[in-house]
């Protein structure tokens, strides 16, 4: 479950204030897919990054499950995105000289060496949730051979590695066509019910709405469910 009551989150750029988000309240059940819906500079993305706890809010509370971000330490909240949160980026962040399996196993090799340690201990779940998504079989292409769609599905794998409560995307249908965006967020929808999981997603994309139980929408910051 994730809940926020009354969140703000404020820049200042020079001497100006700008509020990115507004008082907003949401909640998001286990098992659910949302949407925050709007145009570049709303708030979505920000509200997605307090939520995990990559940028602490201004003010207002964040509940997780059993944590509340806004009570934690930075190390509390480090060993909280790495073992609670699953993200995938806009871009993937596929490194196309890797393979789908060195892509997919990346987060351990960037983290700390307690973590590198134990890479060994999640290769049978690597290999369950890649013939999940149906892309074992790509384990040893290289990253620059994959269509947008097998792309994405490396993204989810590693976003879902050490089965995270959370997960959050960042407009993962920006530069998809219709057909595999439908297929992106039919992925999406049936990992968060079958793991039983939060899935975020924030998006401009229209497309998507059919798909999804509930809608927060955007404007300068402010929030709205649909």
């Amino acid at each position: 479950m994730v809940k926020t009551n009354d969140v703000s989150k404020d820049y200042f750029v020079g001497k100006e204030v700008v509020h990115a988000l507004k008082n907003a309240n949401i909640e998001c059940n286990n098992g659910s897919v949302t949407l925050f819906m709007g145009p570049s500079g709303s708030g979505k993305s920000t509200a997605l990054k307090v939520i995990g706890g990559m940028i602490i809010a201004t003010s207002g509370e964040i509940v997780v499950d059993e944590y509340t971000l806004n009570t934690l330490s930075e190390k509390e909240l480090c060993s909280f995105r790495f073992n609670e949160i699953g993200m995938v980026f806009q871009d993937f962040l596929i490194i196309d000289h890797l393979s789908v399996w060195d892509n997919i196993l990346l987060s351990f090799r960037v983290g700390n060496k307690k973590d590198r340690k134990n890479e060994k201990e999640y290769y049978p779940k690597a290999e369950e949730i890649m013939n999940e998504l149906g892309i074992w079989e790509l384990k040893k292409r290289k990253a620059s051979d994959l269509s947008g769609g097998q792309r994405q599905r490396v993204a989810v794998a590693r976003a879902l590695l050490k089965d995270p409560k959370v997960l959050l995307a960042d407009e993962p249908t920006a530069n998809l066509d219709s057909k595999t965006a439908i297929s992106v967020i039919e992925l999406f929808k049936d990992i968060t019910e079958k793991n039983d999981i939060v899935t975020i997603i924030a998006t401009h994309d229209e497309r998507l709405t059919p798909y999804s139980d509930k809608v927060y929408d955007f404007v300068d910051g402010k929030v709205k469910e649909r």
